[in-house]
């Protein structure tokens, strides 16, 4: 369907060793899934390996490569980001400048711990070294131009560009990540500010495409939803977190096709979704007798009894065991169907030769 590229609700910087896979570089499908932001599911694995194998043959079958993308900040907006996104700019910077590199290292002391995945904002101290390192990083990597270029490529150094707008990103966002115990008021402010980057990711990527680009996006329902986040959770919140699939919609219009996922019981040990409610999305398509459908509303919203359903607030189980309310006519485009949802396969947490 002419699609250019695949992209995840995974961290943009992380996302690098992905796109080296898939572009024949070194390691293996499983270990690559284990140390990124990626789901260690093993249908995620065979995905990255498929465009591997599709990239690898692409040139002799006259087929354009594809492309892989993090649409999410980078660790997910975890302490840890800050330190993984500059190292990912040091690295690549010392290919031109390995002394400018080594002292803008050197003058950060006090960011997070690479394996730091705590939650919260960073200390005055760390996060005034983690501004001053971006803009140090940008300032040497516009006088190595030519030379990161020449010892890499364009496109490594767009990339290289573009993650230093992900620690940007985290720059913004990390001051307003409440701690685990945050008020529901806080985490919709960090909501706020991780959807909205999520968005600037995927349009960055699609433009990143070009004129014929075709951008394939996967993230939970409660990301890719074209409207603002609602629900008992969010009842006492006064200003609703608009989700990325809101940004998008704005900017992409009837170009944008949104598949929200739905299930109505799960099985095999999944997490039990939560009971459904009268009048909810759920209980509806699955009052329809059909184990596993597609159903593409889009030429429903016509229909004046149908148009009157759609239009109608609803429940809705936007990660199978997060309630959220609906407005289904704006929010999707079409819904998949799987009941019972099963878990998929997964990898072990430490494969071999994964440390």
């Amino acid at each position: 369907m002419d699609f250019t590229a695949v992209a995840f609700e995974s961290g943009f910087t992380e996302s690098g060793r992905v796109v080296e896979f898939i572009g024949v570089g070194p390691g293996d499908a499983q270990s690559i899934v284990a140390t990124n932001s990626i789901p260690r599911h093993l249908e995620n694995g065979e995905l990255i390996q498929w465009l591997r194998d599709y990239n690898a043959a692409a040139t002799s079958t006259g087929h354009r490569k594809l492309r892989f993308y993090g649409i999410d900040m980078t660790t997910g907006g975890r302490l840890n980001g800050a330190t993984i996104s500059l190292d990912y700019a040091l690295a690549y910077l010392a290919k031109a400048d390995p002394s400018a590199a080594q002292e803008i290292r050197d003058s950060m002391v006090n960011l997070p711990k690479a394996d730091d995945r705590g939650l919260g904002p960073l200390s005055d101290v760390a996060q005034a070294e983690f501004e001053a390192g971006i803009k140090s990083i940008a300032s040497a990597m516009q006088a190595s131009r030519k030379r990161l270029i020449a010892r890499s490529s364009e496109e490594e150094y767009r990339w290289a560009l573009r993650n230093l707008d992900a620690a940007r990103q985290l720059a913004k966002c990390l001051p307003v990540t409440p701690l685990k115990s945050g008020t529901k008021i806080a985490w919709a402010v960090a909501s706020t500010c991780r959807d909205a980057a999520m968005a600037d990711n995927v349009q960055w990527a699609l433009q990143n495409e070009g004129r014929k680009g075709r951008l394939l996006v996967f993230a939970h329902s409660g990301h890719v939803m074209s409207t603002l986040g609602d629900g008992r959770s969010l009842k006492e919140v006064p200003i609703k977190p608009p989700l990325m699939g809101f940004h998008l919609r704005k900017v992409y219009g009837d170009d944008m096709y949104v598949i929200a996922m739905c299930t109505a019981t799960t099985a095999g040990g999944l997490h039990p979704a939560k009971p459904l409610e009268e009048g909810s999305v759920e209980l509806t398509l699955a009052g329809l007798g059909v184990p596993r459908f597609f159903l593409d509303l889009r030429q429903a919203r016509n229909h004046e009894e149908l148009k009157r359903w759609l239009t109608t607030p609803r429940s809705t189980l936007a990660n199978v065991d997060a309630q959220g309310i609906i407005t289904v006519s704006t929010a999707v485009d079409a819904f998949v169907f799987v009941d019972p949802l099963t878990p998929a396969g997964r990898y072990p947490e430490n494969p071999p030769g994964n440390k």
